[in-house]
């Protein structure tokens, strides 16, 4: 392989590694049985428009529920703070 293509190839590495990731998530999402599995509850907080905005983006593009995508925004943020609830190590 001439070293321009593999070089080439190397540098999507990112942006592939960014597609997987965008659809695992999306696979995981999607394989939840249909409706909420757990107790829910309808809040009202003030958030930025740019969030609103990006909530409902993200979700048109991945054919998800507005819910799903925010319950994964949230997941992530705590999850990544090791909050989460029986997931100390």
């Amino acid at each position: 392989m001439p070293n321009d293509l593999a070089g080439r190839l190397l540098s999507l590495l990112p942006d592939l590694e960014a597609i997987v990731a965008r659809e695992r998530d999306r696979q995981r999402l999607l394989s939840t049985p249909i409706g909420t599995p757990r107790h829910t509850t309808k809040k009202t907080y003030v958030v930025d428009t740019l969030y609103v905005d990006l909530i409902a983006r993200y979700a048109r593009a991945e054919g998800l529920e507005l819910k799903d995508v925010v319950n994964l925004a949230l997941h992530e943020f705590f999850a990544r703070r090791d909050y989460l609830p029986g997931e100390k190590p």
